[in-house]
């Protein structure tokens, strides 16, 4: 005589399960903050297409009579002069969704010119001027694949972490 015990596994199950015990863990971990805040720092510290030598000559007049942010070059297109565009950019994290959504907010006021001026005589979108960088070629808000791995890595990671 024998005890015979059949063992089955619900595949759908233990899928849900993996999957609301991982939500769970980076919701609590903050994973989607530490994720959303690596992507911003990599946009704000991008160089992106190189400028015309008229914007160049452009950006240096303008930086006579405006603030400009640390990270502005007159030569470099990091898309900061006075880094109200730049600093600008946030993140919107949706936890229910699991969503990070990363976009430019609010107005740019614009430069004083030489002259005492300012230009555009109206502020203008942060979203106006992103629509208008990509009109240019310069992806902003594109992540590289260097950072996508990065992501995929940091959650590898996390994920690894919990089912230890």
């Amino acid at each position: 005589m024998v005890l015979k015990i059949k063992l089955t596994i619900d595949g759908k199950k233990i899928r849900k399960l993996i999957e609301k015990k991982t939500k769970a863990s980076i919701i609590e971990t903050g994973l989607l903050d530490e994720a959303a805040q690596l992507v911003i720092d990599k946009i704000r510290s991008s160089n992106f297409k190189p400028l015309k030598d008229s914007t160049v000559k452009w950006r240096k007049k303008i930086a006579q009579t405006n603030p400009t942010h640390p990270k502005y070059s007159a030569n470099k297109s990091n898309s900061t002069l006075s880094g109200e565009f730049i600093d600008s950019i946030v993140a919107d994290i949706n936890k229910t969704q699991m969503e990070v959504i990363i976009k430019p907010t609010g107005d740019h006021p614009g430069y004083f010119t030489v002259k005492g001026s300012v230009t555009p005589k109206k502020a203008v979108s942060n979203q106006d001027i992103l629509k208008r960088q990509n009109e240019l070629g310069r992806k902003i808000l594109k992540l590289s694949a260097q950072t996508k791995k990065e992501i995929i890595k940091l959650i590898k990671k996390r994920i690894r972490e919990e089912f230890k």
